[in-house]
């Protein structure tokens, strides 16, 4: 059974294999901040080239120039959700190449809503309506977050916000009426976030199926969908100057 090992990270599954606490600060920043990080470069990354229509793994090798390395969901388009912040079905099976001393960032599902009307608890309620009725798992190098072995997914939920978010121009994640170019929103993003600690030099594998009902008061806007998304991972010692 996992269990928490001296504040940081839950271990017990494998020596080697860690997930950082929820309650910790990876890099003297909380899940939230990492969470937001996240999104401010998820959602800044243009269509042409955006992580989640990526296939492969090719557009990930994009990232922002810190301690962690942020993993991507996988979407088939953008076309069925016009406003594209609760993204449709999609599937992917990605290969990368990543540093020993970078922590890995695995966004398992997201809602985000903006504070233009109503109150931040009623952002935050709608963002939980969204993920109520979400079947989730995940496993790094076969082993499952189930409780058991692994922490439970239940641990990793995560709401970042209010905050900043701009989009533009070449951003999917707007449209010609809600999320034009340039508007500034305040926002707040709730969902399932993992952050592991830098993995051991050699290949590893993470796995993760999301199965969502969407939101039943809103099916319009927040449809199901199905992900299934797979990462092996070559991990290489970081190389001495």
């Amino acid at each position: 059974m996992a269990t928490k090992d001296d504040g940081r990270y839950y271990s017990g599954f494998r020596p080697e294999l860690k997930a950082y606490r929820v309650d910790y600060k990876p890099f003297k920043l909380s899940y939230a901040e990492w969470f937001k990080k996240w999104w401010l470069w998820i959602s800044s990354r243009p269509k042409s080239d955006h992580p989640m229509l990526d296939k492969t793994g090719k557009s990930l090798k994009s990232q922002p120039n810190q301690e962690v390395f942020f993993l991507a969901s996988a979407a088939d388009n953008f076309d069925t959700n016009p406003y594209g912040f609760n993204t449709p079905s999609g599937s992917a099976s990605r290969k990368l190449s990543i540093r020993n001393d970078k922590a890995i960032l695995i966004p398992l599902i997201y809602s985000l809503n903006d504070v233009r009307s109503g109150s931040l608890e009623s952002l935050i309620d709608d963002a939980n309506e969204c993920l109520a009725g979400t079947d989730l798992s995940l496993t790094v190098d076969g082993i499952p977050f189930d409780g058991r072995l692994g922490p439970p997914l239940s641990e990793f939920r995560i709401t970042a916000g209010p905050f900043d978010a701009t989009y533009g121009p070449q951003s999917p994640f707007i449209s010609d009426s809600l999320y034009n170019k340039g508007y500034g929103l305040k926002s707040v993003i709730s969902g399932y976030v993992v952050i592991l600690a830098p993995l051991s030099v050699g290949e590893h594998t993470i796995h993760f199926i999301v199965n969502s009902k969407g939101n039943p008061k809103n099916k319009k806007n927040n449809p199901d969908f199905f992900k299934n998304v797979k990462y092996t991972l070559q991990v290489a010692s970081k190389r001495k100057r």
